[in-house]
């Protein structure tokens, strides 16, 4: 699975967003002060602006230092 995910790679317009992952705790924070997993989204589309390749990346956190590295 990791061999084919490293055949593809993002081009032309990509769109990216993070998102958070895991279960709701208890009167708990929302988005980005929440405790779950952070997770980068990134999403390649094509020149009629639909989807081709998708991809998710585990974050240790939402700064911008990290976005920049990934991107």
């Amino acid at each position: 699975m990791g061999e084919r995910d490293a055949s593809y790679t993002l081009a032309g317009i990509v769109e990216l967003d993070d998102a958070f992952f895991g279960a709701p705790t208890e009167g708990g924070k929302r988005g980005r002060g929440t405790e779950k997993t952070p997770v980068l989204v990134a999403l390649s589309l094509d020149k009629k602006g639909c989807p081709k390749y998708l991809k998710m990346h585990v974050i240790p956190d939402v700064k911008g230092t990290t976005l920049v590295n990934f991107a």
